[in-house]
């Protein structure tokens, strides 16, 4: 009961996190399947969790993936407590963010302190972080960034052994999910360069400390993955790097913010801040310094695996650390307005409040829109299929041959997305027109139909001459015991 009383607030932050979360996730609660669920439904748990999960270098994912085949727990139900525990461990790192900057005095007054929670939620909760309550290993996902947040905690706080029980705390984060210690290196940044900007020397030395940390941390999984198994997608140095790839990979992260946000918003939020920052009363070129310093490592961290030639694109989840420099820059902007020279001094709090909402609001209509897009996705590719399936029985009656194969080929030149989606990978993309086809059509159907393969000649014969701007049955043929299909 002591505890209780004197862990009362964050308690209920916690608690408030969480609804905050609930509403915008609100889609999730029902059934939904990322295109690697398809997959898991059809290799199995244990198949899955052993070709993917370990070789991909997340033990962990792989464990609670095998002992949910143990127990015969169902996709649904276990995609669903994946989510639910997602949601607690986001929101507890709410929480713990949202102490550590009140320790600065940034919330003087409960308005101000309304704010902070608001930025501490933009940073774990930000618009690049969708994915991370969206797959089917969402807990673990979320539990590397719980982990990571910590991680900074203790550093910050200044425990004893700060550095090698932070490191620990890494350590088990990266092999969650490699791309959750993103958080890592962000928050420690923008601590020290906001708070302890005054001397210089800490801020290097934290600085050169958290990068080898999260450095050791991404080259162990390298290694596990590397050397214990020979068919892991974790590599280095596949491909040959050059400036173009680099130049197209900024562009979509900076300007276009993967198509989930507006094209030149965040840039504009970052340039809006930086204005903003002119009107510290005190260190304005020390404050403007470590703000971009921050906003580079970010958009480094995101384009690292590019750089190295991992062989990984931008993806969302990749890129956690460029989205959280939204909610870093709100925190700015509140610290300026707490600091800004007189004359401005008024006028900076309304625009950070003003702002500061607006974002928060924007990021919950993103969750929200995004996470029912990918519902109403999910349902046109199950309605589609059923029209495969109505097909496959047709033809079964009329030839007396049973179907058993599956053939799948993309063309590659229609549109990925149903109409009105978002077009932001993944969550809002058809699995038809994916390298999930096979067995998005496989689970829908009810049937799991052996792969076959499908020649240039076929192809050619079967939907080269043929074209359509939505689901067609142009794009089902049947020969023999294998059904053929062809997505965009």
């Amino acid at each position: 009961m002591e505890t209780v009383k004197k862990h009362k607030k964050s308690i209920l932050l916690f608690m408030i996190a969480l609804v905050l979360s609930g509403i915008m996730c609100f889609a999730f609660f029902q059934p939904h399947y990322p295109h690697d669920t398809y997959n898991i439904a059809k290799d199995g748990y244990t198949d899955y969790a052993k070709q993917r999960f370990l070789q991909d270098a997340r033990p962990f994912t792989a464990i609670l993936t095998i002992l949910a085949d143990k127990i015969s727990v169902s996709i649904e139900l276990c995609s669903l407590l994946s989510f639910v525990l997602a949601l607690t461990f986001l929101s507890s790192a709410v929480v713990i963010v949202y102490n550590l900057l009140e320790k600065e005095e940034i919330g003087e007054n409960k308005l101000r302190k309304i704010m902070l929670f608001l930025i501490s939620f933009l940073m774990v909760f930000n618009y690049l972080a969708v994915e991370y309550i969206y797959f089917f290993e969402a807990c673990m996902m979320a539990l590397g960034i719980f982990l990571s947040v910590l991680a900074v905690k203790t550093i910050i706080i200044e425990e004893k052994y700060a550095y090698i029980k932070s490191l620990l705390l890494l350590i088990i984060g990266v092999f969650c999910y490699q791309g959750s210690i993103a958080v890592f290196p962000m928050l420690l940044l923008t601590y020290f360069v906001l708070f302890k900007r005054n001397n210089i020397k800490e801020v290097v030395i934290t600085i050169a400390k958290s990068a080898l940390m999260y450095g050791f941390a991404m080259l162990l999984t390298i290694l596990f993955s590397n050397l214990l198994f020979q068919n892991t997608r974790i590599q280095m140095g596949e491909l040959v790097l050059n400036l173009e790839t680099i130049g197209d990979a900024l562009y979509c992260l900076v300007i276009e913010s993967l198509n989930v946000l507006p094209i030149y918003m965040h840039l504009a939020i970052l340039i809006l801040t930086s204005i903003i920052l002119c009107f510290n009363k005190n260190d304005k070129i020390k404050l403007l310094l470590g703000y971009w310093v921050t906003v580079l490592a970010s958009i480094i961290i995101c384009i690292m695996p590019i750089i190295t030639g991992s062989g990984i694109g931008l993806e969302i989840r990749t890129c956690y650390a460029f989205g959280i420099t939204i909610g870093i820059s709100c925190l700015f902007i509140l610290y300026t307005s707490q600091n800004a020279v007189e004359s401005a001094s008024r006028f900076l709090t309304i625009i950070s409040y003003t702002l500061i909402i607006l974002l928060f609001i924007t990021n919950m209509v993103i969750y929200i829109v995004v996470t029912n897009q990918h519902i109403m996705v999910n349902k046109l590719d199950e309605a589609n299929c059923q029209i495969i399936k109505k097909y496959i029985e047709e033809y079964e009656k009329a030839t007396n041959i049973q179907v058993t194969r599956i053939a799948a080929i993309i063309k590659g030149e229609g549109n990925e997305y149903y109409p009105g989606c978002l077009e932001i990978g993944d969550m809002t993309q058809s699995a038809l027109n994916t390298w999930s086809v096979r067995e998005a059509i496989d689970f829908y159907i009810g049937r799991w139909l052996k792969f076959a393969p499908i020649t240039i000649e076929q192809f050619l014969d079967f939907f080269g001459d043929k074209t359509w701007n939505s689901f067609s049955k142009d794009q089902i043929h049947i020969e023999g015991e294998v059904l053929y299909f062809c997505g965009n």
